[in-house]
């Protein structure tokens, strides 16, 4: 007869255990450094934005207003896209919505981005033409 090694039932319940103590903990950490990375990405695209608008009035002496037409999140951002050429998420996996706020009967002319999350509409985050990080809030 063969010797079969096998594990014990106390042997298994002490991984379970061990494996539900290393859960509890990477859990939050988890989600965490998931919501993180979810504001670097809007954050980036906030910078491009405010990229793409500084060379818009470079190039038209203004800056660019998002279409009155676009009236649905989607819109803005696909216009946003197409006309500062840029490839930010609009399809609806995305996580942020974004909006313009420009004035360019102020002088100086002035552009704000924000970025909106999608899932919590608490979460906003903006940048103005004259910042180097977004910030909280929306544009004012």
């Amino acid at each position: 007869m063969k010797d079969i090694r096998s594990f014990t039932l106390i042997e298994l319940i002490v991984i379970v255990i061990i494996l539900g103590i290393l859960v509890t903990f990477a859990a939050p950490q988890y989600s965490t450094t998931k919501e993180k990375s979810l504001e670097k990405e809007a954050f980036a695209n906030l910078q491009l934005i405010i990229a793409a608008e500084k060379i818009y009035l470079m190039e038209h002496e203004q800056y660019y207003a998002t279409p009155g037409n676009a009236t649905t999140a989607v819109a803005r951002i696909q216009a946003i896209n197409e006309d500062l050429k840029l490839s930010i998420p609009y399809s609806n996996s995305r996580n942020w919505n974004y909006r313009l706020s420009i004035n360019n009967s102020a002088s100086p002319k002035t552009a704000c981005a924000d970025a909106t999350r999608i899932n919590n509409a608490s979460i906003i985050f903006h940048l103005r033409n004259t910042e180097d990080l977004p910030t909280t809030g929306g544009c004012s």
